[in-house]
């Protein structure tokens, strides 16, 4: 715990919480008053994080307990900034009132209890916030300040007036449009500036500002960002049997975003029905969109089967097998499986089995691998623990065609003529819209609507 880890030691707490689940964000070892800190996320069944500071002093023994109980329901938190004294945090509305709160919590020394100092509430959609943290050079020291303004970007004379010429300048310089808040982090012997958006890990600032390495945590250069991929299902609509509904606020997202001359294709891994049904079915929910904008593991599958010669057996759904009526499926040297939906039975799963069994080197080719989305109902099983069944019974690794394989995002992007690290790819899964973009070296960005689980995101 100190002394270069010359002794170690081990401690166990009880704690008792009717949470469904505590997670620890960040963990201290303060030297000045021998006081180990952990900084805990406290999530409820009412879809509330609340903060649970926990400080225990190893020579006394001595442990204390906070956790703030002001709270709403259906908030999430970010953390801001924290260090051995203080701990600053963002809480976002799950709901469609956009509120954020934004909290200070002093830890205390020694055995003095956390408290909450400052509490701001407001609405990003009608106002933002501007925060400036002035951090002392000595982190023994917990005299930190914070400077609340409701300043947006377009007020630089009013920035200039109260922040002074020189932070004001950084601060309008460096800020992005797309965030609602601006967090300014200046040390007090003014010989460093640096300034993040909500999403980054402003935190960590701390921890680099002392060895001079800031370029690792405020990179100078930025991506320029020149197109995107979107999901569909999830994103920008929930599905059901009557034809689905759009998520709110999805419409006028994907029309600022052509508005402001984004190049954007749809990447989706929808295999329940073709690429002109899926078009009409956006335009009557309100999207602006042609069949040509949509790129589909359909599409992919059909280049893919022509390509090599391939002679399918389809474990699709019914409303796609009419796509498929010019490519040949006598005696068939492959599988294809997809999105089936009730389709899927233990009798169709075993023809597909008996096939593949029979060929000499089996080839099962699957539209995706995804393990489930939303509906209006609730989650759907997808086709990836289809597939894995077949995989596993027939002792054999399917061929992805769709997200995430590296194919199917090239093939999704190349039409831009961009460097993929200027392609950002937005969707709900973690695993197949976000890592597998990243994978292959696109941003990703992960939203909060359709399959986003909390729990999910923080096992991957």
């Amino acid at each position: 715990l100190q002394d270069n880890l010359k002794y170690h030691q081990q401690f166990e707490w009880s704690i008792k919480s009717d949470a469904n689940l505590l997670v620890v964000r960040e963990s201290y070892f303060r030297n000045s008053d021998h006081t180990l800190i952990f900084l805990v996320e406290a999530m409820y069944e009412d879809w509330s994080d609340r903060i649970l500071v926990l400080k225990a002093n190893i020579h006394e023994n001595k442990t204390t307990f906070y956790l703030d109980n002001q709270y709403i329901a259906h908030h999430h938190i970010q953390f801001i900034y924290a260090d051995h004294h203080n701990l600053l945090t963002l809480q976002i509305a799950d709901d469609k009132s956009d509120e954020r709160i934004l909290k200070w919590y002093k830890l205390g020394k020694g055995n003095t209890e956390t408290d909450l100092v400052q509490t701001h509430h407001y609405n990003s959609l009608h106002d933002g916030i501007a925060c400036k943290i002035n951090i002392p050079v000595d982190d023994t020291k917990d005299d930190i300040s914070v400077t609340l303004s409701r300043l947006m970007l377009k007020d630089k004379d009013q920035f200039i007036e109260e922040w002074g010429d020189r932070d004001a300048n950084l601060f309008l310089k460096t800020a992005r449009s797309y965030s609602c808040e601006r967090f300014l982090l200046v040390l007090t012997d003014q010989a460093t500036l640096a300034i993040k958006g909500n999403q980054e890990k402003i935190h960590e600032f701390t921890e680099y500002h002392r060895s001079k390495n800031l370029d690792k945590l405020f990179p100078k250069d930025h991506h320029h960002l020149q197109a995107i991929l979107l999901d569909i299902s999830g994103v920008l609509f929930n599905s059901d049997a009557s034809g689905g509904r759009a998520i709110d606020g999805s419409v006028t997202a994907l029309a600022r975003l052509k508005e402001a001359n984004y190049p954007v294709r749809l990447c989706t891994n929808e295999s329940q029905c073709s690429t002109s049904k899926l078009a009409k079915k956006l335009q009557r929910l309100g999207f602006a969109v042609e069949e040509k904008d949509i790129y589909s593991p359909i599409k992919a599958v059909k280049h893919y089967l022509l390509q090599y010669s391939l002679r399918p057996h389809l474990l699709l759904h019914q409303d796609v097998l009419d796509e498929f009526v010019d490519i040949d499926q006598s005696n068939p040297n492959c599988v294809v499986i997809g999105d089936a939906a009730e389709s899927f039975s233990y009798t169709a799963l075993n023809v597909a089995f008996k096939i593949l069994m029979n060929m000499e080197k089996p080839k099962l080719i699957s539209l995706g691998k995804g393990r489930y989305y939303k509906e209006t109902d609730g989650l759907k099983l997808d086709v990836g623990p289809f597939s894995k069944v077949l995989e596993y019974a027939c002792s054999i690794e399917a061929e992805i065609v769709g997200k995430p394989s590296k194919a199917f995002f090239t093939a999704a992007y190349e039409c831009f003529n961009i460097d993929p690290e200027n392609c950002l790819m937005i969707g709900d899964d973690v695993v197949s819209d976000v890592g597998g973009a990243q994978a292959c070296g696109l941003l990703g960005v992960l939203v909060r609507t359709g399959k986003y689980r909390y729990i999910i995101l923080n096992t991957s």
